[in-house]
């Protein structure tokens, strides 16, 4: 994504680093080791950038005591020292600069959305040499020479937005993420002449997630009724509930009942207020129409204490109309629970009592806990959040006309207990080596869904593993070659996954990684060769004693699998050798 974003614009790769909780972004401190810095929460990162992403935006936590936006270990030494980028690197909206020294000398180059903190302060930091004006000159070439890369602006015509060729990316992208869970007696695909029961308000919602920073704004949005209606040569009736005589004998006759439940934006999302808007008052300028009455040193004091004082009062206001907290702005935040809602399950619940063919799709950003009702429908399908075509998504996958490929990009537990300790309004919070599916692991917990996990309509089998070259060291490359084997009679697509463990490490580590995954299209009841490479850098851990990632030589485990844990994944061992004994 970030070499196609680069193509054209500037891609800016967002929040640096460790921001993970929303509702407290503004106040927490993230306490973390180098270790579990550099192998679970800047990888991504890194590979972006070195795809060569142009900007990168801070986060408004804190690592280790220092905010993000003038953390010097992030992004001098590691950012800018480190990776060698050489883009500029600019602060989150409004609250993203504290501090304009500390900020300025750690790299930060761009204060955003506009000169808040660093307008009334730079000028006065350089003329009072506390500054290097170096430090600006070399901000203004990362900015400036990025923008003579970019391509004509006068090629990317309105007629470009939502055009043809963009619905069909958006329908694919809907197509190939969306999750089959479980289809038990083949309750999917339905047949087109089926009569279908859709039940739940959001099956006839435009449900496209977060109104915040990650907001859009397309010309429609494909419902998954719209999308059901279009298709099916049957009946399609719709209800929000089954609450009367009508729709309860609709859903006991019906061939199948499809229930759409989930989230939206209300429930989960960006949460734009911070805790006490008064803590930010020092950060905050006067009005431009009265910026002259506060301009000297003197009465830049007074604007200080008054702006205190007025959102003090703000403060004081909003938790008296807003005792719960939730933002007024109506952005969920982080969610209190993993679960559906009661008014969700129970609707799952009195369908699958009315009828024996039930099909439940979860629109959602992110993991929901099942245990209290995934054993009563025969299909669940997760939707996420799909775009202004997912609707049209939904009925190809529904009817058949394409096979389920997308897979789940966390581990679904069985409980919310077997995943760390979470508390979304943490002023202070430790992060290690240990979550998701590493984590289930390492606790002998079982997952609901495991990481990976997902089901086609097909059953494929992976057979005739190879690993090659003969001799493996530190900077090589590996590749893995197996036989992909469709049994299944539709055109599908697999996601083969390679896993990696190190059985006699000496050092703690996972009990298996995912280290590479490839999409692969294979034709019906036939066999497909697929190659899956391998940097051997990416086997190594982090050394804190050295700095430095580090390759085991080691016995290492390579299991090319449908998901974490899989007992019908194929394994072929190989050995890392040291530097050292490369042959001359």
């Amino acid at each position: 994504m970030t070499k196609g974003v680069e193509k054209h614009a500037l891609a800016c790769v967002k929040h640096f680093a460790a921001n993970s909780i929303e509702n407290s972004r503004f106040q927490v401190d993230v306490k973390i080791s180098k270790r579990a810095l550099h192998e679970m929460y800047l990888p991504h990162f890194k590979r972006c950038v070195d795809a060569g992403a142009t900007a990168v935006m801070t986060a408004y936590n804190s690592v280790n005591g220092s905010w993000c936006g003038e953390n010097r270990e992030l992004l001098l030494e590691i950012l800018k020292e480190r990776w060698g980028f050489e883009g500029f690197v600019l602060s989150d909206f409004v609250f993203g600069v504290r501090d304009p020294k500390a900020s300025k000398e750690n790299g930060m180059d761009l204060e955003m959305p506009f000169s808040m903190v660093w307008g009334r302060n730079l000028l006065d930091l350089v003329k009072r040499g506390e500054i290097k004006e170096s430090l600006l000159d070399s901000s203004l070439e990362r900015l400036i020479n990025p923008i003579f890369r970019l391509p004509d602006s006068d090629f990317y015509g309105k007629d470009m937005l939502g055009s043809q060729e963009h619905r069909i990316i958006a329908k694919e992208a809907a197509v190939q993420s969306m999750v089959l869970l479980k289809n038990a007696n083949s309750a999917l695909p339905l047949s087109k002449s089926d009569e279908i029961v859709v039940l739940g308000a959001l099956a006839n919602t435009p449900n496209l997630g977060d109104r915040g920073s990650s907001d859009c704004r397309p010309d429609y949005v494909v419902t998954p009724l719209e999308g059901l209606k279009k298709r099916s040569e049957g009946s399609i009736q719709h209800f929000n509930g089954i609450d009367s005589v009508e729709s309860c004998h609709a859903v006991s006759e019906a061939d199948a009942v499809i229930v759409v439940v989930g989230y939206t934006y209300l429930d989960e999302g960006e949460h734009i207020e911070p805790p006490k808007l008064s803590d930010f008052a020092h950060q905050i300028p006067p009005p431009p129409a009265i910026q002259w009455m506060f301009s000297n040193a003197i009465t830049k004091n007074i604007w200080k204490n008054l702006n205190k004082k007025i959102l003090t009062y703000k403060d004081r206001k909003n938790q008296r109309n807003n005792p719960s907290g939730k933002s007024r702005l109506g952005k969920g935040g982080d969610r209190l629970s993993l679960g559906l809602s009661e008014c969700d399950v129970h609707l799952i619940e009195q369908a699958s009592l009315l009828n024996d063919r039930v099909v439940v799709a979860v629109m959602c950003g992110s993991a929901i806990t099942m245990e209290e009702w995934k054993d009563f429908p025969q299909s669940i399908l997760m939707m996420w959040y799909p775009g202004m075509e997912g609707g049209s998504a939904f009925s190809d996958l529904v009817f058949g006309d394409r096979s389920p490929s997308g897979k789940l990009p966390f581990v679904i537990p069985k409980s919310s207990k077997h995943l760390p300790v979470f508390d979304r309004d943490a002023k202070a919070i430790t992060y290690d080596l240990w979550h998701g599916y590493r984590k289930l692991d390492a606790d002998n917990n079982v997952p609901a869904f495991p990481f990976g996990f997902g089901l086609s309509y097909n059953e494929y089998s992976y057979e005739n593993i190879r690993i090659s070259p003969d001799l493996i060291y530190p900077d090589g490359i590996v590749r893995i070659t197996l036989d992909v084997r469709n049994h299944g009679r539709f055109m599908g697509e697999e996601v083969v996954q390679v896993y990696v463990s190190v059985p006699h490490s000496n050092i703690e580590r996972p009990l298996s990684e995912l280290k590479s995954f490839k999409r692969v299209a294979v034709e019906p009841k036939s066999v497909t060769t697929a190659e899956i490479d391998i940097c051997v850098h990416d086997l190594a851990y982090f050394d804190e004693g050295l700095d430095e990632f580090v390759v085991e030589p080691a016995d290492y485990i390579f299991t090319v699998a449908k998901f974490s844990g899989d007992p019908n994944g194929i394994s072929i061992r190989a050995s890392i050798l040291e530097r050292s004994l490369i042959p001359e």
